[in-house]
């Protein structure tokens, strides 16, 4: 069978394994914790996405799936948008003063720690390998910024943490899922952001450091996100309640903003953000049926995407990177807990709480930021950055489980009310949850 032939049937299998995983069947496991926690992090698709590519089975050659890149900027650019949607100023008016005070002190607190620790594991690798050409300090940017962005937030998961079923639980939840929905959209703008200035030089092909062409890329994803926000907002107007033209012009967009990204060089997952951002703040009846629609095939997308990230992954990151791996959990077991209790510390909240731990846990997103950092500059490096950031993911979200094994087990989450008043608080919804 021909590379070709090869994709295409990989491809199917994805988008059954995906509606599969979305199934009511794949829901109502669930209810078991561990199943639960499994299915929320993408774990099960990552492994059934690793088993699939090279270091698996080899049904797909890593460098096939790289020529496809314009599948998985649509995949990303679909997150971003989602992402994007949910930003509406009406909603960030209502969130409490403590919770932006929780965001703001994880993102600074993250952003250099976890930036840092990546900086130095890359400056390791790097003189490990003595591969020539890459002494300078763009080749470590990279790194050190994914490690950083992936740090920040954590999962709004709460059902495997055995909450009780009461009042400050359900208030201690909406600070777990709106500190977790305001570090995705913190994350996908650094890495967006600080992305921007390295690039490859023509000449060379080597990773360098452009500032002018930084602010050049900015200033046309700005603008096109503006444009395509406005373009959006009209066509949802005329779209009105036809599920078929709502589709399409999801599909349009999406579409249109992962080719502006691919064309800029630039993360799919902030243009379309951006984008997102400007259609959800025009407003409109339009636009929450369109959320709603669109919202539905989130997890679909999500199963896509880790199944993408775990086809994409280099096993062999060695003892840097195991070591790299264990360092960011530990230091998420250590920092994560801390910033959540100084975060909302003015507020009397069960301090015995399981959900005090629920920060120790990745954020889904940092899968997302892993597989655009790869498409974006396919280099052996950033394979095995995406690696480590899904081992470290991992290995954050089974502490957690393990730190509460001794709990008593009572009913799985906050009652209904209160989780659709956490969920409506947390005011962004984090796309590959």
């Amino acid at each position: 069978m021909g590379q070709t032939e090869r994709f295409f049937l990989t491809i199917l299998v994805l988008a059954i394994l995906a509606l599969v995983a979305s199934s009511p069947m794949t829901y109502r496991l669930r209810r078991s914790r561990m199943f639960g926690m499994l299915l929320s992090g993408g774990w099960l698709a990552i492994a059934a996405g690793a088993l699939l590519g090279e270091s698996g089975l080899g049904a797909l050659e890593r460098e096939t799936l790289l020529r496809s890149s314009p599948l998985i900027m649509i995949c990303l650019g679909w997150i971003g948008l989602m992402v994007g949607l949910q930003a509406r100023r009406e909603l960030f008016a209502t969130l409490p003063r403590a919770l932006w005070r929780l965001a703001t002190i994880d993102v600074l607190v993250s952003a250099v720690v976890f930036g840092f620790l990546g900086w130095v594991a890359a400056a390791l690798w790097i003189s490990s390998v003595g591969a020539p050409g890459t002494e300078g300090a763009a080749w470590r940017v990279m790194p050190a910024l994914i490690i950083g962005a992936a740090a920040i937030g954590w999962t709004m998961e709460t059902r495997s943490m055995r909450i009780s079923r009461s009042l400050d639980s359900a208030r201690l939840a909406v600070f777990v899922r709106g500190g977790g929905a305001l570090g995705a959209i913190a994350a996908i703008t650094l890495f967006g952001l600080i992305s921007k200035p390295v690039a490859r030089d023509p000449a060379s092909g080597q990773l360098v450091l452009d500032w002018f062409g930084a602010g050049a890329k900015l200033a046309m994803s700005l603008a096109m996100a503006v444009t395509l926000g406005i373009l959006g907002r009209y066509a949802l107007r005329l779209a009105g309640r036809s599920r078929a033209e709502l589709l399409a012009v999801f599909l349009g967009l999406v579409a249109l903003v992962a080719g502006i990204a691919a064309d800029l060089a630039t993360s799919a997952l902030f243009t379309a953000m951006l984008a997102g951002v400007v259609i959800a703040n025009l407003g409109g009846p339009a636009l929450r049926m369109f959320e709603r629609f669109i919202l539905r095939a989130e997890h679909v997308m999500a199963v896509l995407l880790a199944m993408l990230a775990g086809m994409l992954i280099d096993p062999a990151i060695g003892i840097w990177g195991l070591g790299l791996a264990m360092s960011i959990a530990i230091l998420r077991l250590i920092l994560k807990p801390w910033i959540f209790r100084v975060g909302i510390r003015p507020l009397s909240e069960p301090v015995g709480s399981p959900l005090f731990i629920a920060p120790v846990r990745q954020a889904p997103m940092a899968m997302a930021l892993g597989l655009g950092l790869v498409i974006s500059d396919p280099t052996p490096l950033h394979q095995k950055m995406l690696t480590v950031v899904l081992l470290a993911g991992l290995t954050s979200e089974v502490l957690p489980l393990l730190l509460t094994l001794s709990k008593s087990s009572g009913v799985t989450d906050a009652p209904s009310g209160s989780q659709d008043v956490a969920s409506a608080q947390s005011g962004a919804g984090e796309g590959s949850s």
